[in-house]
């Protein structure tokens, strides 16, 4: 009943895992996104320097009639220097603050991956004493080995960008292993 209880545990554990996962590459979507809007932005700006040049042109024409070319010059840089200080400001805002929420998220989301990880930990120790206080060990340790590769694979799946996290989920559980093997 209790490795029953274990079982389905470590299955709900793994599911629980996979949405950690599914929300680790949500969160590198968002920064993927982000990243997009920084291009947007900087080619926005490319484009409201352009205008910028255009309407510039067409007030030095005007003002080359009343001021003379240093004063034309000074005022068009000085717009120039407004407009992109602006929306350079805007620009950080924006990108400052979606950059805030997505740390929080993936810091909320890496929590969830550690204590989950130490759940697992938590129910492959309480197996290895279950295995070892039953009568027969062999048939606890055959389904024991299975159950931690089954884990390893769960935790194997992930892309490149999760590698060092699985990685030492992986290392854990080659030590579990190791230690089942032993015993």
């Amino acid at each position: 009943e209790t490795n029953t209880r274990l079982v389905e545990e470590a299955v709900a554990d793994k599911n629980r895992i996979k949405i950690l996962m599914e929300n680790v590459e949500s969160v590198e979507d968002k920064c993927l996104e982000l990243q997009k809007c920084l291009k947007v932005a900087k080619e926005a700006e490319e484009v409201g320097k352009m205008r910028e040049e255009v309407m510039n042109i067409e007030e030095e024409k005007a003002i080359s009639r009343k001021e003379s070319a240093k004063e034309i010059k000074r005022s068009r840089e000085r717009k120039a220097t407004e407009e992109r200080a602006l929306l350079s400001e805007l620009t950080m805002s924006r990108m400052s603050d979606k950059l805030v929420l997505l740390e929080q998220e993936n810091k909320e989301s890496m929590c969830l991956v550690k204590e989950m990880e130490e759940q697992v930990v938590r129910l492959v120790e309480e197996n290895i004493k279950m295995r070892e206080d039953s009568s027969d060990p062999r048939e606890e340790h055959f389904s024991m080995e299975e159950e931690i590769l089954k884990m390893k694979e769960t935790l194997v799946w992930s892309d490149e960008n999760h590698s060092e996290l699985m990685r030492k989920s992986k290392d854990q559980l080659d030590y579990q292993m190791k230690d089942c093997n032993d015993s």
